[in-house]
């Protein structure tokens, strides 16, 4: 037994025997290393999302400014990857002012599967940056009692100037400054930063201003003062405002006097406008301690003026859709006329070709040989052209015998 022990260990000591294990750890930690290297991994990298192609005079305003791409490849070559080395991009070649709904575009390297991009759409508004000079006006706290007003009001600088969207500024017409009632109570000179309203992306230069006031605890006669409307969103292409006003047109009040210069109305959506209209609203930011001399209730006469032209286009043909293999079909009426609407514009050069205008009725599912069936008509999607189409429009198709 001792022999046979002493003679296993001399075989499992000897250099051979060392030599072969050594080369088999190697061997499998080749073959460990290069396996890992070569397996498929899935890793997500968060990129930045470019604008390219933007429309000359516009700027693009977009809450996203990061996508998340997940990539699947060999190990080695999917951990080389870097953050710089990847980019999206949105493209923004052909668009328009306004807001948009445009695709995230991503190249994927080579020999790597995309498994997801998220957001994969994103939103964008065009619009131009505009500079706008307002006046800033200092508005009481909402705690204020309703015996006392504002007097001596004094603002430094008491103009500044907003920069951002043309669309966000078309209806602001002053800054504003919101000091506390306890700021106001201390007689000090108070810095106060410049409103900015929540959901916009403009900015105020400067940002703080100094303002001084006292609070006066005697009250004043019923003032009368305008009512402006507020509006949001723009009239289409084709619209021109003429004239807009309110009924009544004034308002008096009474509490805290000298403190209200004009009062809003809720504001009205433009974009919803299509012909001259009368809209029901009412008054909006009224102060507390404010006592309106008539219902907060006011009409709104929104009179516009289309400058759209109409024109008609004969003879399109009445495709068919939708048929099985072999199978043919004879539509009555073979053709029709389409009327097509838009600013005049956009109407100057346009064609059936152009327009991309097309009749066609769907034989899907259809087994008579005879039927009525409803006649659509599509179009490209042009900005400010509408098809103007008689929806409940039908024709008779007719099964060829075989």
């Amino acid at each position: 037994m001792k022999f046979k022990w002493k003679q296993i260990s001399g075989r499992l000591s000897s250099k051979s025997f060392l030599w072969f294990v050594s080369f088999a750890l190697a061997l499998s930690m080749w073959f460990l290393v290069v396996g890992n290297r070569n397996e498929e991994i899935a890793k997500t990298f968060e990129i930045p999302l470019l604008i390219s192609n933007p429309p000359a005079g516009l700027n693009a305003y977009r809450k996203v400014q990061t996508v998340s791409v997940t990539l699947t490849g060999r190990r080695r070559a999917v951990n080389a990857l870097e953050n710089q080395n990847l980019t999206a991009q949105i493209d923004l070649k052909g668009v328009g002012a306004g807001t948009h709904m445009q695709r995230v575009l991503f190249h994927t390297p080579s020999r790597m599967k995309l498994n997801q991009l998220a957001p994969a759409n994103v939103e964008v508004v065009l619009a131009r940056e505009i500079e706008k000079t307002l006046t800033v006006k200092v508005q009481p706290p909402e705690n204020m009692p309703g015996n006392y007003e504002l007097i001596n009001v004094t603002v430094s600088p008491d103009t500044v100037v907003a920069r951002g969207r043309e669309d966000e500024l078309a209806t602001v017409f002053e800054a504003y400054v919101c000091p506390t009632l306890e700021q106001l109570r201390g007689g000090r000179i108070i810095k106060a930063r410049v409103h900015v309203p929540s959901g916009v992306s403009y900015v105020y230069t400067p940002a703080e201003v100094t303002v001084e006031a006292a609070l006066n605890p005697k009250s004043r006669p019923t003032v009368q003062i305008p009512i402006v409307v507020k509006t949001r969103g723009t009239l289409r292409p084709y619209l021109r405002l003429v004239r807009m006003e309110t009924e009544p047109a004034t308002v008096t009040y009474s509490g805290r006097l000298g403190i209200l210069k004009q009062l809003y109305t809720e504001p009205i959506d433009l974009s919803q406008i299509r012909k001259s209209t009368t809209i029901e609203t009412t008054l909006t930011g009224i102060p507390q301690g404010i006592a309106l001399g008539a219902a907060s209730k006011v009409t709104v006469r929104i009179e516009v003026e289309s400058q759209r032209i109409q024109r008609e286009f004969t003879e399109i043909p009445v495709l068919v859709r939708g048929a099985e293999e072999n199978a043919n079909w004879f539509v009555s009426p073979s053709t029709i006329s389409v009327s097509v609407e838009g600013d005049a514009e956009s109407m100057k050069d346009l064609n059936a070709d152009t327009l991309g205008l097309r009749a066609y009725v769907d034989v899907s599912g259809i087994v008579t040989p005879q039927a009525v069936v409803p006649v659509y008509v599509e179009k490209k999607d042009i900005p400010g052209v509408e098809v103007i189409f008689d929806a409940d429009s039908m024709a008779e198709i007719k099964r060829a015998s075989e």
